[in-house]
Parts: C-alpha cells; structure tokens; sequence
C-alpha cells in the first residue's frame, strides 16, 4: 500500500455508504439498472490550509493512492465560493460545479479514467474567499456531503468510498488569488504574475521543478515573474513563503470570468469545468435529452468570434448565431436561447471559431440534475466559415484586439459582410514575382539537365489571406 501523504489529516473514518438514489449532482456515464457492484476502497482527503483575512484560501482535494476514476460525484459544505479546477494525468478529465448558498456540487467524468491516478497533485481545487472582517484563529471546516459521494472504477462498479474533512484557518501570511497566465504553454523569458495577498519585498516563489530567472515584487497583492525555462503552467504548483516562515500553496489554473447570466434557473448557477487539453475550431456537442446547455471557454487574450449552428441528425443546418465570446470567460447557455426554436434529442450542436475555444454540453434531467456531455472533434470540416456569417455583422464594431481580416484560408471576399473592405486583406504571394527556375542549357557538361527541379509553379501557389493574428 502506497503511504499516506503526511499533510492529509487521515482520521479513523467510517466509510460512507454509496447512494444510488439521485443527488445534487450526478455521473454522466449510465450506469445499469440493476444494482452496481461495490469495489475496495478509495480515500478522499481535503488539505488543511491557512489564508489571510481579505484573501483567498486554496482548498485541495485529492486521493490518498492512486485510484482510477471514471465518474465522479459529490458535495461540500463550501462558502463563499471563487473558483474551481480539475486536473488528470490525461488531461481527459471534465465537469460541472453548481454553487447555491453554503453548498457546492461537483460531477465529473473522466473518459480515460486518468483523474485520481497522481497522487503528487490534488485531482480538485475550489478557492474560497476569506471575509476580510474574520479574526485571526478563525477556522472554516470542509466536509464533504455523505449522501452524495459516489466514485466509479474504469469499469462502472462503485468504489467504497472514504472522505476526509479538512479545514480553513485565518492567519495573517500570503495567499494566492490568481495566475496569469495559469495554464499556457510558456516559453524561457515569460512573465507570470501573481496576485493575491500578503506579499513582502522578501516574499521567496517557487514553480516546481521549474527554473525562475526574477521574482519582481510589485506591492503586497502581486508578484511578477521571470522565468528561466519554458513551463505548463496548468497544474503547476506554486509555493509562496514570507520571513517569518508563513506560506501558502496554489496549484495553477487560468480562472475566466462569467460572460453573461442564462435565463435557465439550473444553468446560471453553473461552473463548467473544462479539460485542460488545448481547444479547437469545431466541435460537436451531442443533443441526447431536453433541455441541454452549452457552454464555451476562451482563454486567449482576445476575443473569439464564435458561430453555432443547430443541425438536424442527418447534418442539416436548422438554426445558426453568432456571438463575440470575450477574452478569458466562459458563458453558459440552453440551446433555446441560442436558436429561440424547439429542439429535441439525436440533433447537433456545431461549434466553430476563428480561434480555439473550449467547448463541452450541460445535461440537465428531469429532476434538475446536471451532467457533463464530453464533445467531440469534428474531423470532417474545416474551421469558421466566414461565408456563413449573416449580413450586418459589422466587423468594425468588433473590440481592440479581434483582426477580421485574421479569418482562416478559404475566405470569400464576396461573402464578407457591408463595411469590410476585401481590397484591405492580405494577399498571398505574387506567382509573377516569384524567382525562375534554374535554366537546364546553361548546366556544365555531365548533370542530367532532366533531373533537375524545376522551379516553383506558380499556378500551385497557395492564396492566403495572410497569418492568423492573436
């Protein structure tokens, strides 16, 4: 048996009996009607961790050995929510989180069943705000909801479970708010910024197993800084310490804002839980009850432009609209007030962008429980096809930082919407300018003059309208 980590408070717990019954919030993958089986044994732990008041406490769930988990559900005593990431080996892991009151529900599925197999890294974080009025010593405990904790082995069966609580104490030292960025790929010379609380001139930052060339402190809320080898930033863990030997812990992620509130009681309160993998430019979310949402991530430093079209089961377009989702936020929809038309299970929903944005479908049961729905890649087109934006899209009124004319190969000027001028985008190269090819009579005496290579042809030059910026 693999040993504990020591920083988990692993008390003589009883384990918890599995429901089956409906919870908060429940596993996407279906299970069969007859009784599953239980399997031995797997133990939750949340990390006891220490915040300022005003800050922002990290609360880190994790198994206490490596177990594979499919499908995951279960709840906490958690207020004053701010934020939550999940993390697998795989980077296969995705869910959702409804946050009502002093309650948090979390579902989560794990294609690959990866999630809960690294047992160096909490498979879970939820951040917590720390009132800036609560009194040094205050403690915040961190149980789970019993009733609702059901894990699935790579094979559907249902682990016995065991979960461990811990606590939030208030104490005066650094804490850490936010990454940015928290989960790009970063290259040697990259700046990280922290931002938090508590931080000194002598404030020492450490990424693991990462080489750091500067720690710039700015003020007591942020901390730049240089790095001197490129880095994940998802899932790396960070490690804040003051002089006087207070310390805090964060493991990185970038954390998006809400763009907009849906109309749909259930789905405002949901927190979509994206994988970590990178995004695409079209995707396919499957329709298999009604109502379903849809919720979309862009973590670029500029907007998306995005377009969704409703398709029939044979592929038939329905219904298509078109939105700017901002830089760093995530909105969550139901599919009506997208299209405003009747849907009904067996359609599609496709996701294009001129970028890639991360995308993942919202089930909601008839009792108001939702799910996960796991997209899929569309291998069969392209990206965006500008040609399918409706007239009065006035690329104009676009913010700083979206280039229209940044739109992928293949586009038709004619097809661009008034005010676009197509005269203005980059062409490709001029086949007339390009250099001939070298002139066979004039070889040396011996080389095959037949065997050499012609020069480009001009006609098999590419037209593009130029590099994709942002």
């Amino acid at each position: 048996m693999i040993k504990t980590p020591a920083f988990f408070r692993v008390a003589a717990a009883a384990a918890l009996a599995v429901a089956l019954a409906p919870v908060a919030v429940r596993a996407a993958l279906p299970l069969a009607a007859a009784a599953v089986p239980l399997v031995a044994g797997v133990e939750l732990g949340i990390r006891n961790v220490s915040a300022p008041a005003g800050g922002t406490a990290q609360v880190q769930v994790a198994v206490t050995e490596p177990k594979p988990i499919s499908t995951g559900d279960f709840g906490f005593d958690f207020g004053d929510f701010a934020g939550i990431a999940l993390f697998s080996p795989g980077s296969d892991a995705l869910g959702v989180a409804v946050a009502q009151g002093d309650f948090l529900t979390v579902s989560i599925v794990s294609p690959a069943a990866t999630l809960g197999t690294d047992l160096d890294a909490p498979f879970l974080t939820v951040s917590k705000r720390i009132p800036a009025t609560a009194p040094a010593g205050t403690t915040f405990p961190i149980g789970f909801l019993g009733a609702g904790l059901r894990l699935l082995d790579p094979s559907g069966a249902v682990y016995l479970a065991t979960a461990n609580p811990g606590s939030v104490q208030v104490a005066p030292g650094p804490s850490i708010d936010t990454v940015r960025p928290g989960s790009a790929d970063l290259t040697e010379g990259s700046v990280v910024r922290l931002t938090g609380q508590g931080f000194t001139p002598r404030t020492k930052v450490r990424f693991d197993e990462t080489l750091l060339a500067d720690v710039q402190y700015v003020d007591s809320q942020h901390i730049d800084v240089v790095l001197a080898s490129p880095v994940r930033m998802h899932g790396l863990r960070i490690k804040a310490e003051n002089p006087d030997g207070s310390r805090t812990r964060y493991y990185s992620y970038e954390r998006t804002q809400r763009q907009g509130t849906s109309a749909d009681p259930i789905l405002r309160n949901v927190v979509p839980l994206f994988s970590s993998r990178p995004g695409t430019d079209d995707t396919l979310v499957d329709i298999a009850s009604v109502p379903t949402g849809l919720a979309l991530q862009n973590l670029e430093t500029t907007p998306a432009l995005v377009h969704v079209e409703l398709l029939a089961p044979d592929g038939k377009a329905l219904a298509a609209t078109n939105l700017l989702l901002q830089r760093q936020h995530f909105v969550v929809s139901e599919i009506s007030e997208l299209f405003n038309i009747q849907y009904a299970p067996s359609m599609v929903v496709r996701v294009t962008s001129h970028k890639p944005i991360q995308v993942m479908g919202v089930a909601i049961d008839p009792s108001g429980d939702v799910t996960p729905v796991v997209p899929r890649n569309n291998a069969a087109a392209p990206g965006l096809d500008p040609s399918a934006l409706p007239p009065g899209l006035d690329p104009n009124a676009l913010p700083p930082g979206l280039d229209p004319n940044a739109l992928p190969p293949g586009l038709d000027p004619n097809a661009l919407p008034p005010g676009l001028d197509p005269n203005a985008l980059p062409r490709g190269p001029d086949p007339s300018a390009l250099p001939p090819g070298p002139d066979a009579s004039a070889l040396p005496p011996g080389p095959d003059a037949s065997a050499v290579a012609p020069g480009p042809d001009p006609s098999a030059v590419a037209q593009s309208p130029g590099p994709i910026a942002g």
